[in-house]
């Protein structure tokens, strides 16, 4: 007898650590990539300028949707990040629900761009399950696309050379200097305009340490910041953001910061370390020279209709 699966939107607070729980331990046992980590999790609530959880609109829960086995076990999350984004996070023993996840996000996550409606997933290059299933819905492969690069923390990390001019150490939350110097960082190195109310309400985020928020200073100026979140469960070490303000980059602080950061992640008990980025991004080479040689490439996915088909 089948099982019967349920559908439903986010309800509340005690969803949001349900979600995190089934990321966590999904992301165990699946290829790196296939699920979101926690981390990115977190980003969803936590880190934007609407405030704490309690205060997120009711809006966003709507726009998360689950998918779930008659006792209530989680078994599949649709997520969006944007806009006319999908996400799949999926439990691997139950993928025959993703046909159903991809027509709920075409119908709530899809938008407009002029005359057409259109939605973009994604998919691991060689998952011919989702592939194929993509293909028969009418979606193309775009020419863009993500990797997620992951290394063992219990073999060595390369050496490094002690940066004697910069103060290498982890994030001072009650300093607002910090948080206002490291917010210009971000808004520069990555070209967005979070305040820093943004940060602060990052620091009230399930499994964040300012130990593992690494910067390196300058004359008392945040030029390079590391961010490692540890998923306890799963002892994995989630770095993101990797950032050096641009004017402060070729003096390799990105990989110095961030070799500081994968030891304390280490010293704390995560036994490997995940990053993502693009694929053509430069940022590689830092993640190359750290031995981050384990690889998943992340493929973009689109379809465009006529809004009135």
């Amino acid at each position: 007898m089948a099982q019967r699966i349920t559908d439903r939107p986010l309800a509340g607070h005690d969803d949001v650590v349900a979600v995190q729980a089934f990321l966590s331990k999904t992301y165990r046992r699946t290829e790196t990539g296939l699920n979101w980590e926690v981390r990115r999790w977190f980003g969803q609530f936590w880190h934007d300028d609407v405030g704490t959880l309690d205060r997120t609109p009711r809006s966003r829960f709507a726009r998360v949707h689950l998918w779930e086995s008659a006792s209530g076990r989680i078994l599949g999350v649709m997520t969006p990040e944007g806009g006319g984004d999908a996400h799949f996070q999926v439990d691997p023993k139950y993928r025959e629900i993703e046909p159903a996840m991809l027509a709920w996000a075409e119908e709530n996550l899809s938008v407009k761009e002029g005359e057409h409606t259109t939605l973009t997933t994604f998919a691991l290059a060689g998952d011919d399950e989702r592939i194929d299933m993509l293909r028969r819905s009418g979606y193309a492969i775009q020419p863009w696309g993500g990797v997620h690069r992951w290394r063992s923390l219990t073999t060595p990390l390369p050496a490094r050379k002690a940066k004697r001019k910069y103060d290498i150490r982890g994030l001072e939350s009650n300093n607002r200097s910090d948080i206002d110097q490291l917010t210009q960082l971000i808004n520069a190195a990555f070209g967005r305009d979070f305040a820093p109310s943004a940060l602060r309400n990052f620091e009230t985020s399930p499994g964040y340490d300012p130990d593992l928020q690494l910067v390196a200073v300058r004359d008392g100026t945040v030029v390079s910041h590391v961010g490692v979140t540890i998923d306890t469960p799963s002892k994995l070490a989630i770095v993101e953001p990797v950032c050096t303000h641009p004017d402060w980059r070729g003096k390799d602080l990105a990989t110095t910061v961030m070799c500081e950061g994968l030891v304390r992640a280490a010293a704390k008990g995560a036994t490997r370390a995940v990053v993502g980025t693009g694929i053509d991004n430069p940022a590689n080479r830092v993640y190359s020279k750290l031995r981050f040689d384990h690889t998943e490439v992340v493929q973009t996915w689109k379809r465009s209709w006529l809004a009135d088909a």
